[in-house]
């Protein structure tokens, strides 16, 4: 038997096939958007662990690991691109390392979110750099990057990444009054916001 598939799932996009744990053949496609739809069907049947599988499936088709000591120009960058600083322009060609096209950026973003609902930080946060270094006007990402950060633990980082989307909140007059108000209360929880502050007095 063959598991019917959500709509998207064309033949050209048809990849391989796998056994599911009924037994029955499920029709794995080669395109993102569908594994990331999938996973976030599961997520509303509260199946996380079936998510996570369809999630990842979608990952290896285009993420690119955040670079790490061993490139250590492309590090700084991305970083920096994190706390929404400036940096010299760096070549983006779009291709994944499988040779797919990078997806949409608003398709990265909703992933970082799949990922967080899937309390995956580390991931999360790996995508949400890349996404930031690509672009570090972007206040949701930075909103997103400083809540996983937070989630994650790593409160100085959080710090800075909610600053920085609030400082973008502002400047772009953004309509979403529930991600201030959200922004606002992981700033407030976080005891590393008056140290920056303290930082920044010292320093001007």
């Amino acid at each position: 038997m063959i598991l019917a598939c959500p709509r998207g799932f064309g033949q050209a996009n048809r990849k391989h096939t796998e056994p599911s744990r009924g037994g029955c053949t499920v029709l794995i496609p080669d395109d993102m958007l569908p594994l990331q739809t999938m996973a976030s069907i599961q997520i509303s049947m509260q199946q996380p662990d079936q998510a996570l599988e369809w999630l990842t499936k979608s990952l290896d088709l285009w993420f690119v690991p955040t670079p790490t000591d061993d490139d250590p120009d492309e590090l700084v960058a991305v970083e920096a691109a994190a706390a929404g600083e400036a940096t010299a322009e760096s070549e983006v060609d779009g291709v994944a390392p499988t040779g797919h096209e990078l997806p949409p950026y608003e398709l990265r973003i909703n992933c970082a979110k799949l990922l967080l609902e899937l309390e995956q930080y580390e991931r999360a946060i790996e995508v949400l750099l890349q996404l930031a270094f690509e672009d570090d006007q972007v206040m949701q990402v930075f909103y997103l990057l400083g809540w996983a950060y937070q989630l994650d633990g790593d409160l100085v980082s959080a710090a800075g990444s909610l600053k920085r989307a609030h400082e973008l909140f502002v400047q772009n007059a953004c309509d979403s009054p529930d991600v201030l108000a959200h922004i606002k209360e992981l700033l407030a929880a976080n005891p590393e916001v008056a140290g920056l502050e303290d930082e920044a007095m010292t320093d001007s």
